[in-house]
């Protein structure tokens, strides 16, 4: 069509009047004349076959060389065909001719191209349907961004007044952020799209309501994890891409006073990998830390699902918001029912769990479930005791003397402690309170069952550890039991030199002959205070790294 052709030229004209106005933009009428000629020709193209007018720019383009600001207008020119049923099917041939512009060409025409792509995400994204087409369209360019995300703020209209900047248009704008930030290769690029993202909602929104658009953020990662995850069958690459999105969400609602949403799920749990769990599990511990108070109504019900998971998938980093529960909440004081309920299956479900495995391929699980169960001790010692089995548990514990690791060690010695010198046993302890005889009859029980792996684990630390500071606590902790076997315990075994010997057998090689250990051990459980113990043990270690 002859106007299509005649428009084509105007622009050319409309262009060079723009350029050369530039030192002195008093003139608005190229702007003007562009913008009618663009919704113009938008009309004709939905119903204007675009192929002979697209090649004719494109052979423009081509033969133009540097004669950027032609070449521009014909890029223009290009892009008002978004609304053709054809668009779709050239758009390759388009984003190719913008990736072969020359290194030399200038930031305007570059930055122009970048905005008339934006455009088209835009209006794609109005339509109420969009099909395959549009969307193969809109994941080109979404990855040419990923290519170049410093040209992306550039794209966020920041200088528009608050006034003006309606619901729909910040979630355009984070939208677009979003579909480019997942196509990112790396990390370093997600972070920059994060902030900018965070920068939006913190600076543009004095008048909307910031959950909403937290929900449709949500509900965009969730989609997009789940995508993923059943299509992509390279787990490492799961791995990489969960952490990528679960940092951009940590860094958008870092400082946003949220409220956790039941029909906000962003709970990715994928059985065959832990790493994607784990990352997951990371964001959902900083959702419970930054909610605050806000979120308690939602607690009872993100506990039961995390308990859930546990139970059917064992991932330890499950556990990790109920520490959250714990540390910020303060849920082991005055326990809600359906936090100890929760806590009882975690802590029973693990202990039979660990009872017939090499702790030392579970450590992080059992310095989390340490870290659940210390606070509920201290503060609910009775009803714990005599609500949940713990048997396991001390067996568990007192294998857990024997790890190198210090945390878990310090978490598994303070819980034995607790349990045997207990304020209500122990008369060196302040506040001595009687016990109830149901609380009494089950530690004198776990006592009399354990004592010799306890003892006898002490031992074994105190003689083979390199670590002096888990020397220490066990002669520590070997003075704690003596002082349990004096309380009001109903003990049926004394540590005694026989006791001592029959467990020292078990260590007869690595001990020297003519060293006495026997009498050392014994001054150790007679130590009269704490430091005394601990400076003991340390002694008994040098004595048998001299004799060597």
């Amino acid at each position: 069509m002859s106007f299509i052709r005649q428009s084509l030229q105007i622009l050319f004209l409309c262009e060079s009047l723009m350029y050369d106005d530039r030192k002195c933009p008093k003139d608005i009428y190229p702007f003007g004349v562009r913008e009618n000629i663009q919704i113009c020709l938008s009309t004709l193209f939905r119903w204007t076959p675009i192929k002979s007018h697209l090649d004719n720019a494109v052979s423009m383009i081509n033969s133009s060389k540097d004669d950027y600001i032609r070449i521009e207008s014909c890029f223009f020119f290009i892009f008002t065909m978004r609304e053709s049923a054809e668009f779709s099917v050239h758009f390759n041939e388009i984003i190719e001719l913008i990736d072969n512009l020359s290194q030399d060409a200038p930031s305007f025409l570059i930055e122009a191209c970048r905005r008339y792509m934006r455009d088209v995400v835009y209006y794609f994204n109005c339509l109420e349907n969009i099909s395959d087409g549009p969307r193969l369209v809109l994941d080109s360019i979404y990855r040419y961004f990923a290519r170049f995300p410093d040209a992306v703020p550039k794209l966020i209209r920041f200088n528009r007044e608050y006034s003006e900047r309606s619901f729909d248009h910040i979630n355009s704008d984070i939208s677009f952020i979003n579909n480019i930030l997942v196509f990112c290769d790396n990390k370093s690029d997600v972070v920059s799209l994060a902030i900018l993202m965070s920068n939006v909602l913190k600076n543009l929104m004095r008048d909307f309501s910031r959950l909403s658009h937290l929900e449709a953020i949500v509900k965009f990662y969730s989609k997009v994890l789940l995508e993923n995850f059943t299509k992509n069958t390279n787990r490492s690459d799961s791995a990489r891409f969960t952490l990528f999105i679960m940092t951009a969400f940590r860094i958008v609602t870092d400082g946003m006073q949220m409220v956790l949403r039941s029909d906000c799920e962003l709970t990715i749990i994928d059985e065959d990998d832990e790493d994607i769990c784990e990352k997951t599990s990371e964001v959902l511990t900083y959702l419970v830390r930054t909610t605050g108070r806000a979120g308690r109504f939602y607690h009872e019900d993100l506990s039961e699902r995390l308990v859930k998971y546990y139970q059917t998938l064992g991932h330890s980093c499950l556990l990790e918001p109920f520490i959250c529960f714990i540390e910020n909440f303060g849920y082991h004081l005055n326990t809600p029912v359906w936090f100890f309920e929760r806590c009882k299956v975690i802590i029973e479900h693990a202990g039979d769990f660990l009872s017939s495995r090499d702790i030392n391929d579970h450590i992080l699980l059992i310095k989390l479930l340490m870290l659940i169960l210390n606070p509920i001790l201290a503060e609910q010692y009775e009803n714990i005791l005599e609500k949940i089995d713990f048997g396991n548990i001390v067996e568990l514990t007192s294998r857990g003397l024997l790890l190198e690791v210090k945390s878990t060690f310090n978490e598994c010695h303070k819980l034995l402690t607790e349990v045997f010198i207990h304020p209500s046993f122990s008369d060196n302890s302040w506040g001595k309170c009687e016990p109830r005889p149901e609380t009494k009859s089950i530690v004198s029980s776990l006592y009399n069952s354990h004592v010799h792996g306890i003892v006898k684990n002490c031992i074994e630390v105190i003689l083979l550890s390199w670590r002096s500071s888990h020397v220490k606590e066990c002669g520590n902790l070997l003075r704690a039991m003596k002082i349990a076997e004096n309380s009001d315990l109903e003990t049926r075994l004394a540590i005694d030199n026989g006791f001592i010997a029959e467990i020292l057998k078990n260590f007869s090689d690595k001990i020297s002959p003519g060293t006495s250990i026997s009498d050392s051990i014994m001054d150790i459980l007679n130590a009269s205070t704490k430091e005394e113990a601990e400076n003991l043990a340390v002694l008994i270690q040098s004595k048998l790294k001299e004799s060597k």
